[in-house]
């Protein structure tokens, strides 16, 4: 999240460090254009002319792993991947390639020498009972020359995702697809809908009044919003909530359908970006 940082430099493989400018981002699709100050004639990769093929060889150069500009090869495997959750960009290119958390960032090279693609993020898949048994699935956001999100950016274009301003902390973050059946099996409610665990204090959500979940020690609802909908839109939990808040801009008003006390209330609030919510 390079529009976080509070200062940027680059490293190159002989040490040398330089300075960078943010020229601009998006947020929502996980990509940014970045101003190096290195010396004239250093040597570069072009982006992409074309997207590439189902499985056409990949090679991908990250940092995971404590290891510095390592290369993984492998291919890909999928070219529009969908996340599963809306704080990662849709339309993914999907790898072979085995790469681990830290390898974010990095370029993922075609069999022409082009970047295709920049790493977005890692997901792991448990595939039996044992800790090992885990699968890596790993994705990029693709880029080509032509790529209109690529000549926003290098206009200086800086585009945030909207946020309210909650979270689901700890292991409730692991409810955050949870079933419509399995929210009225549990003493939640009979009516599901999405729940979290913390409002970030000054955000929209905090300002609107929203409660977070509080639980007795057996595991009654003591009190909390539970979200239905989202300007009219059925939610059934957490990342539905997500999904449908990331449809709008920072600055737009939305109204949420909330149950509070057994009783359907409706709070209205206005968006803000990601950037300004801690």
């Amino acid at each position: 999240m390079v529009f976080q940082a509070p200062a940027l430099s680059a490293r190159t493989s002989n040490g040398n460090r330089y300075p960078v400018k943010v020229v601009g981002y998006d947020d929502q699709n996980d990509l940014a254009v970045i101003r190096v100050s290195v010396p004239k004639g250093t040597p570069f990769l072009p982006l992409a002319s074309s997207t590439p093929k189902l499985g056409d060889a990949a090679l991908a150069i990250g940092n995971g792993g404590g290891e510095y500009l390592r290369p993984k090869v492998g291919r890909f495997t999928a070219l529009r991947s969908e996340a599963g959750r809306a704080d990662f960009p849709p339309g993914t290119l999907e790898l072979s390639a085995p790469l681990v958390p830290g390898d974010s960032g990095g370029p993922i090279i075609n069999r022409a020498g082009e970047v295709a693609g920049v790493v977005s993020y890692v997901r792991f898949e448990s595939t039996g009972e044992r800790e090992e048994d885990v699968e890596a699935h790993a994705y990029a956001v693709p880029v080509t020359v032509d790529d209109t999100r690529v000549a926003e950016l290098r206009r200086g274009v800086k585009r945030d995702a909207a946020v309210i301003g909650i979270s689901l902390e700890g292991e409730w973050s692991l409810l955050a697809n949870l079933p419509e059946q399995a929210f009225v099996e549990s003493k939640l409610g009979k009516t599901a809908g999405a729940f979290f665990t913390r409002v970030v204090p000054g955000s929209p959500a905090a300002k609107a009044g929203l409660q977070p979940l509080r639980l007795s020690e057996k595991g009654d609802l003591i009190s909390g919003d539970i979200v239905t909908a989202v300007n009219g839109r059925r939610v059934y939990n957490f990342s539905d909530f997500q999904y449908a808040v990331r449809r709008y801009a920072p600055g737009d008003t939305i109204t949420l359908s909330v149950l509070r006390g057994g009783k359907n209330i409706s709070v209205k609030l206005t968006l803000a970006a990601r950037s300004s919510v801690q």
